[in-house]
């Protein structure tokens, strides 16, 4: 499960257990708000491949998710990062694993929180609008993941912080509930681009890169 599940979980999980005696439909109610909660905040483990030169991705894009975008110069801010950046954003449904991972091994050398707004995650412009986070590692190759919040997703919670080592498929954070991740890698150590738009991946494991060794 994923770090802090039990504050959300428990309440309405103890709230349905407490009404069964007096109201058989509130209390079904209650415990399949803290069912759907459990799923949400599930964190199966992941087996990131072994290849140095494979980036995987950094987030589930698979029950009603999928790649955004592959292999565009997102904006400004990404290129603001990194010199002439490939891009792959992913985006998750509420359905989706929303822990996210580390694509490859490096150090946080920034950790930035930008406020904004609450635009649904699907929206191109939801990337440089929303509120999000900004991660820049110091890796071979230099990289950037970037959390954006959606229309549901309010917060975004961090688990690496400024000077942390990081291996490839660890978990670096999460968005609750429904956004998109966005990983962006330096156009020159960008070997082959290994999915397009529509695929379906799944954070830590699916190769969405090949960088240049």
């Amino acid at each position: 499960m994923a770090p802090g599940w039990w504050k959300f979980v428990t309440p309405p999980a103890a709230l349905g257990a407490a009404l069964f005696p007096w109201s058989r439909p509130l209390s079904f109610l209650c415990l399949g708000t803290a069912a759907f909660l459990a799923f949400f905040f599930r964190n199966p483990p992941r087996e990131p491949p072994s290849d140095p030169s494979l980036a995987v991705s950094p987030a589930d894009g698979r029950l009603l998710g999928y790649v955004m975008e592959a292999g565009e110069a997102s904006d400004d801010e990404l290129s603001s990062y990194l010199d002439d950046p490939i891009t792959v954003s992913v985006f998750m449904s509420p359905l989706d694993v929303h822990v996210n991972r580390a694509p490859l091994d490096g150090r946080v050398v920034e950790a930035e929180i930008l406020k904004g707004r609450f635009r649904p995650a699907f929206r191109k412009d939801s990337a440089t609008e929303n509120n999000r986070a900004v991660l820049l590692f110091d890796g071979d190759p230099p990289f950037v993941v970037r959390l954006v919040s959606g229309a549901v997703a309010r917060r975004i919670d961090l688990y690496v912080q400024e000077g942390d080592e990081v291996n490839k498929g660890e978990p670096i954070g999460m968005i609750r509930f429904g956004s998109r991740v966005d990983l962006a890698v330096p156009r020159s150590s960008v070997e082959e681009l290994l999915v397009r738009k529509g695929d379906s991946v799944k954070a830590g494991e699916t190769p969405v890169i090949r960088v240049k060794r």
